[in-house]
């Protein structure tokens, strides 16, 4: 081909344009007879219908039919195979490459104003897009242009954006950090001065120099359990001797008082006596509950200075990330970029779940550093959690996070079998015994089904597992056992009254300045419930059971970084250890006490 026909070529690669191609001739041309002529060097694709004429890097011109072998095999290779650049005219070359791209009106002027040409574009790496497209506000012009630029410098043995495993967009920010969850050490320690050693202090002897004493340790004998009367006289006893000789307990000394206690009663657990502290703050367990209350009502009497105390703000221990069959290098960043965009608007469930699957890593990162933005970000973000089948994607999630930590049933099983001891036992509040006893009439008679079984065994915990102190808008509140109640479960006497009670809800949060946690929402009569619902913010889930619902709430809390309600904090507590094994270091004394005494029961 003459120069004159290299340029008219040049000049109309404009396939709507491919009529006016000069000095080709094409009368003659058959698809029979040119089929063999494509070669790897073919360059252009010019559509008429259902043919197409090619043209390869020797000008000649060929007519094919779209549906032959050769013809797919061809537009496969030209579609798949970059362009290479000469190194003649950068500016041309520029022109040239974007063209390749369809870029060119899009990206011409500004590459060119930033005095980019092809060879800076070559070794162009993730941190110079990032300054190069500072500013720029056509992001999907940028997605793909990053896409098309990696693949086209891969094709000359560079990789410098192909290989990145760390995503550009800045929304979506760093590839996911693997984190471990923060150890509890007791690193909160009162006032030391103590006039003996604490380890001359035996428990064994401070027991055994009362009357009451030696009754605790030959009943334990004979019984081989302590009931919750007999731990707090013996801790009763042991605090009483440190007040009475005016010694003070440090945080040491707990731990080794409450390794005494349990090598006297085997039975008990160490957790109920004494929990190390998190985060620089208190311990926790009867032992050091009890000495704290001692000294401050001595205090106000005059007769000591209690030492100053700081607490931590208490956060929920993030979970640990476990390694799956998810390779986090097996997607580019523009491809997981692309699938995040497109999870925004597919509702195809086929398509959707693998997607899902994928983008698993990249929205525990998300979701973890944006944790301060709340759940309106995180459904912003990843709509599709308030589908109506959002389910699975959270226990997608939720495995991903904790594998293998599920509803033990054989365990709530054992905890059914002897709750009705337990709370006839140790329930004090008037409306949960009048309601354990209209709950035992119903169960006898054989009224209930299952889900009100359950229900009620859930409603009844409240008055065993009753609240404790917390922080609460800044504050140390304490929560009645109602308060515990109420935030754990809504009953409604029909669906068609949940979005009302949840408006009102929501204006009480707004009033108080606190956020609107999840709730379980119950639909009937009482112990004739029908309807089961978890409702977060303004999207309900439709669940099949009762115990479904204890089931995706506690994994909803995982995967939205949501916290327990504090009023029923010790009800959910002992559900995520007991029922689920999960350990995440948060230790409530009073909970790890009931799952002992049901162990042992």
């Amino acid at each position: 081909m003459n120069s004159q026909s290299e340029h008219d070529l040049n000049k109309h690669q404009d396939p709507d344009q491919a009529t006016s191609l000069p000095n080709v001739s094409i009368e003659n041309i058959t698809s029979e007879q040119n089929d063999s002529n494509l070669n790897n060097d073919t360059e252009l694709i010019i559509n008429k219908q259902t043919s197409v004429y090619v043209i390869d890097s020797t000008g000649r011109l060929s007519l094919i039919d779209m549906n032959s072998q050769n013809f797919q095999e061809t537009n496969d290779r030209i579609l798949n195979s970059p362009p290479q650049i000469s190194q003649g005219n950068q500016n041309d070359d520029l022109a040239s490459l974007l063209k390749s791209f369809n870029l060119y009106d899009e990206l011409y002027t500004f590459l060119k104003g930033k005095h980019i040409n092809v060879e800076g574009l070559k070794y162009i790496q993730k941190h110079h897009m990032d300054k190069l497209f500072e500013g720029f506000d056509n992001f999907n012009t940028r997605i793909v242009f990053e896409h098309k630029l990696g693949i086209w410098q891969s094709s000359n043995g560079i990789f410098n954006l192909s290989s990145q495993s760390t995503l550009t967009n800045q929304s979506i920010a760093s590839w996911i950090r693997e984190t471990n969850s923060p150890s509890c050490s007791p690193s909160y320690s009162p006032s030391s001065n103590s006039n003996a050693s604490e380890s001359d202090i035996m428990v064994f002897d401070i027991l055994n120099k009362t009357e009451q004493g030696k009754a605790l340790i030959t009943n334990y004998k004979k019984n081989n359990n302590l009931k919750p009367e007999d731990r707090t006289n013996v801790v009763r006893k042991i605090i009483q001797h440190y007040t009475e000789n005016n010694k003070n307990l440090s945080v040491k000394g707990c731990a080794k008082l409450a390794e005494q206690i349990v090598s006297i009663f085997p039975t008990e657990q160490k957790a109920t006596y004494y929990v190390p502290g998190v985060k620089r703050g208190p311990p926790k367990g009867k032992l050091y509950d009890r000495y704290r209350g001692q000294r401050r009502a001595m205090k106000k009497l005059g007769v000591y200075e209690c030492p100053s105390t700081s607490n931590a703000k208490k956060t929920k221990v993030q979970a640990d990330v476990v390694e799956e069959d998810i390779n986090k290098d097996s997607l580019s960043e523009v491809e997981l970029l692309s699938i995040f965009n497109q999870l925004k608007h597919n509702r195809n469930w086929e398509i959707v779940l693998p997607q899902w699957v994928q983008t698993v890593r990249l929205r525990r990162e998300m979701i973890d550093k944006n944790n301060d933005s709340g759940l309106s970000q995180i459904f912003l973000d990843w709509p599709l959690y308030k589908y109506s089948k959002a389910q699975e994607l959270i226990e997608i999630d939720y495995k991903f996070m904790k594998p293998g930590k599920t509803f033990q049933f054989e365990k709530w099983e054992i905890f059914c079998r002897h709750a009705l001891d337990f709370f006839s036992e140790r329930i004090k509040t008037s409306f949960l015994k009048t309601y354990l006893h209209d709950f035992r009439i119903k169960l006898d008679s054989g009224m209930l089904d299952m889900d009100n079984i359950n229900l009620g065994y859930v409603q009844l915990l409240h008055g065993v597992l009753t609240p404790a102190a917390r922080k609460f808008q800044g504050k140390s509140k304490k929560f009645t056992i109602d308060d515990s109640v109420s935030a754990f479960n809504l009953e409604v006497k029909q669906a068609a009254d949940i979005d009302s009670f949840l408006d009102k809800r929501r204006e009480e949060c707004l009033q108080q300045k606190v956020k609107l946690q999840p709730l379980i929402i119950v639909v009937g009569e009482k112990f004739s419930f029908k309807d089961f619902y978890v409702a977060i913010d303004n999207v309900k889930y439709k669940m099949q059971s009762y115990l479904e619902c204890i089931d995706f709430y506690l994994k909803m809390t995982y995967v939205l970084n949501i916290e327990y309600p504090p009023q029923c904090l010790s009800v959910w507590t002992f559900i995520q250890i007991f029922l689920f094994e999960i350990d995440d270091g948060d230790i409530i004394p009073s909970v790890q006490t009931f799952i002992n005494d049901i162990l042992h029961s």
